[in-house]
């Protein structure tokens, strides 16, 4: 039986739109709001940050369209991108503690992809 959406579970198509949308948002908005908003928590915040994160954000969410398909390599490709931009925000200035606050979202779409019972996605991946 070829896995569908009637069988995914609810909780991992909210975190698949919720990561989708989000990181969409970020692509466009992250070269022109970042640098203001980190500014605030870190005074000498690189300008050129934003850029990097855009396209950190469309390649994570290329990974959940990939999701989206029952692909497994999305979850990597997504952990990847948490780790680029973890790094990213390390090397800017961000403190360890803020910066490990990116990995949530993977934690969130691991814990989605494990959930459900006999309706679990992560088996259902190729």
């Amino acid at each position: 039986m070829e896995a569908d959406a009637q069988s995914r579970h609810p909780f991992l198509s909210f975190m698949l739109w919720w990561l989708l949308i989000g990181n969409v948002i970020s692509a466009v908005t992250s070269p022109f709001l970042l640098t203001s908003i980190r500014r605030g928590s870190v005074p000498d915040f690189p300008d050129w940050v934003g850029w990097p994160f855009a396209v950190i954000s469309v390649l994570a969410a290329i990974c959940v369209a990939a999701l989206f398909q029952w692909k497994r390599w999305g979850f990597y490709g997504y952990a990847v991108t948490a780790l680029m931009i973890f790094t990213l925000n390390v090397y800017a200035g961000v403190s360890v503690g803020a910066a490990i606050l990116g990995f949530v979202g993977t934690i969130f779409l691991f814990i989605a992809l494990h959930v459900g019972g006999g309706n679990k996605a992560w088996p259902k991946l190729k």
